[in-house]
């Protein structure tokens, strides 16, 4: 499982977009959160990460993918 680890630290409400799914959900200013997703078996993870405004779009190259913030899980 891969984990990646994010804070807020904009000040700002900030929308994370999880592509291809377009998923978003709102990060609070000060929040952090985290994604786990099970790496590619076939191919090397192309995970990105991309900031746009007040938008983070992550393109997961997971099948699948769980959110948590500030330790919620949120479900997907």
């Amino acid at each position: 499982m891969v984990t990646l680890k994010f804070k807020n630290s904009t000040g700002r409400t900030l929308t994370l977009c999880v592509e291809l799914w377009a998923s978003e959900e709102a990060i609070p200013a000060g929040s952090e959160f985290t994604l786990h997703y099970p790496p590619p078996t076939d191919r090397p993870d192309s995970t990105i990460i991309e900031l746009e405004d007040d938008r983070l779009v992550v393109w997961c190259a997971g099948e699948t993918y769980e959110i948590d913030i500030d330790g919620e899980r949120i479900i997907t």
